[in-house]
């Protein structure tokens, strides 16, 4: 009995066995390697290289390039040998690599002498499991070639007309317009600040030629004598001060700058007007609106006495939702003596104007005639004299207007740039360039300046 049983397990084991041989053999007749020779991920790493961990891989099936889209920072020194990690279309590809008569084998993980990939780019062969089919890549790393942060200055050219009077050049539908004050208003129109052509204006002679100001759907002026002028064209210009309710009440003082529409409130400017022979802060609505007028002008806080009235430059920016005015530099109602430095003002309604900070600590130097604007996404401002009468020859930056700090060396005018005030100052539609155009050294300049930041240049 006990036999029988012996026996009978031993059937069934070598039944199960035989089974299991006949199911291996079947799938080992299904299997068929792929074909699939595609990298899907590849990266680098190196342990005294911390960028190459970060550093993203762009992978062209089609141009059968592997490189990097961001280039590694200039002067980056990447080390011959890294470690080299990929992911094939099946998983289980082995790459080749050819340097010279030599011929290396890579599995992900390998070390890898990168050499060529840091001149001309290296030929990667991945063959797919199959052991036949194979794709060629050229691969190459990318290192940033100039300094990003170095700006590149290049005077492109003189224009005589810029030596007739005071001049102010303003930016508006993809077109530089360039006003000129002698015995009367004169203005110049250009495309590319090279080629220019002049037009008749009715601007009145007595026009403050500092405070034409580009806004969205056109510009605006105003006169010594306080009349409010816009245009929607740059060149016929209509006055506006009837539009304005009360307006004999009011003398116009300066205008601070233009806020545009908003969730809160309509487009306009931000003033400065007398009344009652008291300085207020006030604002404008409505300047090209189609609303049935006349406009109630906004009244504000009363001017203070260190608050700049000329000499100042305004910039416009956006915090989230809320459109700002930002004033820097310029002369207060009243002189101050030893001032260090004057603080940059804010508004977000035009008619309440609010001091960033009262500490000389990382603000601007007490300046006069200087051009604030924005540039690579941060405030910047150069040009100008001080309160010693000697020009500023410095660019200074910030984050938020609140902080300045003096850009690098590299970053500074060359010695064949004439240090200047009055000068304007306009940034091109894609943020690439901005220009300098004219100012005064002791006498106006003619001269037209293009500069650039190389980091600029590598979005193009």
């Amino acid at each position: 009995m006990q036999l029988k049983r012996v026996f009978y397990i031993l059937l069934c084991s070598l039944s199960l066995m035989g089974l299991a041989s006949c199911l291996r053999g079947n799938n080992t007749d299904d299997i068929i390697p792929s074909t699939d020779a595609q990298i899907i991920a590849f990266s680098l790493s190196h342990d005294s290289v911390a960028v190459l961990a970060t550093t993203r891989f762009s992978i062209d099936q089609v141009e059968n390039k592997i490189y990097n889209y961001d280039s590694l920072p200039y002067l980056c020194q990447v080390r011959p040998r890294v470690i080299v990690n990929y992911t094939s279309g099946s998983g289980v590809s082995t790459l080749m690599t050819k340097t010279g008569n030599d011929t290396v084998w890579v599995k992900a993980g390998d070390s890898l002498d990168i050499s060529n990939a840091l001149n001309n780019g290296m030929l990667l062969k991945v063959f797919a499991p199959n052991g036949s089919t194979n794709k060629e890549y050229t691969f190459k790393i990318n290192i940033h070639q100039v300094d990003p942060d170095s700006m590149q200055y290049e005077q492109i050219g003189v224009e005589n007309f810029l030596l007739q009077g005071d001049n102010k050049t303003v930016k508006f539908k993809n077109q530089y317009f360039t006003y000129v004050k002698d015995e009367e208003i004169s203005v110049y129109q250009s495309s590319d600040l090279k080629n220019w052509e002049s037009a008749a204006t009715n601007l009145p002679a007595n026009t403050v030629i500092e405070g034409i100001e580009a806004m969205e759907n056109g510009l605006c002026a105003y006169t010594e004598t306080g009349e409010l002028f816009i245009s929607s064209n740059a060149i016929s210009w209509t006055e506006i001060s009837s539009q304005y309710e009360n307006w004999d009440r009011y003398r116009l003082i300066s205008v601070l700058g233009y806020l545009p529409t908003s969730a809160t409130q309509d487009e306009g400017l931000a003033v400065v007007a007398e009344k009652n022979q008291s300085r207020i802060f006030a604002f404008l609505p409505s300047l090209f609106s189609k609303n049935a007028t006349p406009y109630a002008i906004v009244e504000g806080d009363t001017v203070s006495s260190d608050f700049p009235l000329s000499g100042f430059s305004t910039i416009n920016k956006k915090s989230l939702t809320i459109n700002q005015i930002m004033l820097i530099g310029g002369s207060p109602s009243i002189p101050l003596v030893n001032v260090d430095a004057l603080p940059v003002w804010i508004t977000e309604n035009g008619y309440y104007w609010v001091k960033l900070s009262d500490s000389p600590q990382g603000s601007l130097p007490s300046i006069e005639g200087g051009s604030a604007f924005v540039y690579n996404n941060e405030l910047y401002f150069m040009g100008g004299t001080t309160i010693l009468g000697t020009y500023n020859e410095e660019i200074y930056s910030s984050i938020n207007g609140l902080v300045w700090n003096t850009k690098a060396s590299k970053a500074q005018p060359p010695k064949e740039f004439t240090p200047r005030k009055n000068a304007s100052i306009v940034v091109d539609n894609e943020g690439v360039y901005f220009y300098i155009v004219g100012g005064q050294n002791k006498s106006p300049l003619a001269d037209i300046w293009k500069v650039v930041m190389n980091a600029q240049t590598f979005k193009k």
